[in-house]
């Protein structure tokens, strides 16, 4: 078993309750590519005091799975190629930002965003991050956190700053992975929520692992982003009829990808029951 083949991926995003209340815009974006037996799956997250950042992001997560996609891997070249991809997409990021004015305003201003991903292919299974965020990886989780909430950006070296690395948080064969999470860091809350109701919903919110232990996830291209949307829908208590608002504060992004039912291994069902609806 091995490659991009063998597994299925779901993906959604929502605004986050103080976002909403502030009427900002949602400043996480995603991109997913297949080419072939590769498939690359990136998550950005928007620097919060940055005016345009939500533009970065949508940029970032693209440009970084096409150069993902465009490069040939293997477990012994993942690092080297990891540094060409943030090179490749730097080098596009510079670019653009000269064509917008002057380089170092347009990227403080617009590009400052967090990267969290994976790559597969027939040889490698890849999981990477650069900045803060939330990764599960066949059962176990990882919060990346920074002090003061201040995270290294990509595109620092743009601005003329420090090139930060990728960490690389698991490099293996397809074979090694059962199952995976990548998820900004407003996911933090729904571990933290898991037990909590839904608002208006005698049904928990449930954790992370609801995302790859559920089928209707992986049937139903929008279930990811309904789920998430129920769980930023302001609603009663169900038991004190008090107001609960959205559960989730910040913006929350996830991509849940699972090796497909036949081939599954390690996913069994440990999540409470879940309402897509």
């Amino acid at each position: 078993m091995g490659g991009a083949a063998d597994f299925e991926i779901a993906a959604g995003s929502v605004k986050g309750r103080e976002h909403a209340r502030a009427g900002r815009n949602n400043q996480d974006a995603f991109a997913i590519q297949r080419e072939g037996d590769v498939v690359a799956a990136v998550i950005c997250d928007g620097c919060g005091s940055a005016p345009h950042s939500e533009v970065g992001a949508k940029i970032i997560s693209r440009c970084t799975v096409r150069a993902l996609c465009e490069l040939g891997w293997s477990p012994k070249n993942a690092r080297e190629n990891l540094a060409v991809v943030q090179a490749l997409v730097c080098d596009r990021l510079r670019t653009l930002a000269s064509s917008m004015g002057e380089p170092e305003r347009v990227a403080r201003e617009y590009f400052l965003a967090t990267v969290v991903g994976a790559l597969i292919t027939g040889s490698t299974a890849l999981v990477f991050s650069l900045g803060d965020g939330v990764i599960l990886h066949n059962g176990r989780k990882i919060v990346l956190e920074y002090p003061d909430n201040a995270p290294p950006y990509l595109a620092h070296p743009v601005m003329g700053g420090p090139c930060v690395p990728f960490t690389i948080h698991s490099l293996g064969s397809p074979a090694s992975l059962d199952f995976l999470v990548l998820a900004s860091d407003g996911a933090v809350e729904i571990d933290r929520l898991a037990e909590s109701w839904l608002p208006g919903k005698r049904v928990r919110v449930g954790s992370l692992r609801q995302f790859v232990d559920g089928s209707q996830f992986f049937e139903n291209p929008s279930a990811v982003q309904r789920r998430l949307r129920l769980m930023n829908r302001p609603g009663a208590d169900p038991d004190t009829g008090l107001p609960i608002p959205g559960r989730l504060g910040d913006d929350t992004t996830l991509i849940a990808i699972r090796r497909k039912p036949e081939n599954l291994r390690a996913c069994a069902p440990t999540s409470p029951a879940s309402d897509t609806s």
